[in-house]
């Protein structure tokens, strides 16, 4: 079953029972937080933390129709999905039928905004 799959060992740097380098199982599932848009062929490509130790995962998804989206989720720190971003802890952008796609960049504005930007066949999109 294809997932949308992070591991989150960065982690270990933010928690302070974890700083002898092991994985902190207080997160997610034993230590992992694993979410899956709509079953298709999904892939995590970039991850940044907000201030408030929220973790932003941007990447591509395969939508359940067909087609293609970028996709967006939120985790609390704990692991689990923040149910107050987008719906139910998700976000997709329609990206077309485009395949090659390249994700450049995921950053936190200092306003705690999300900006992204994706390069699909050559042509540069900015999202807000």
């Amino acid at each position: 079953m294809a997932r949308f799959l992070l591991i989150i060992f960065l982690l270990v740097s933010l928690n302070a029972s974890a700083q002898d380098g092991s994985i902190d199982t207080s997160f997610g599932n034993n230590g992992y937080a694993i979410t899956d848009f709509y079953g298709g062929w999904d892939r995590a490509s970039m991850v940044a933390v907000q201030e408030d130790g929220k973790i932003v995962v941007f990447g591509f998804v395969a939508l359940s129709g067909g087609g293609y989206a970028e996709g967006l989720l939120r985790y609390l720190p704990d692991g689990s999905l923040d149910m107050t971003f987008g719906i139910d802890g998700l976000v997709t952008t329609a990206a077309g039928d485009y395949y090659d796609e390249y994700f450049n960049s995921l950053h936190i504005q200092a306003d705690q905004k999300i900006i992204t930007s994706t390069t699909f066949s050559g042509r540069p999109e900015i999202r807000f």
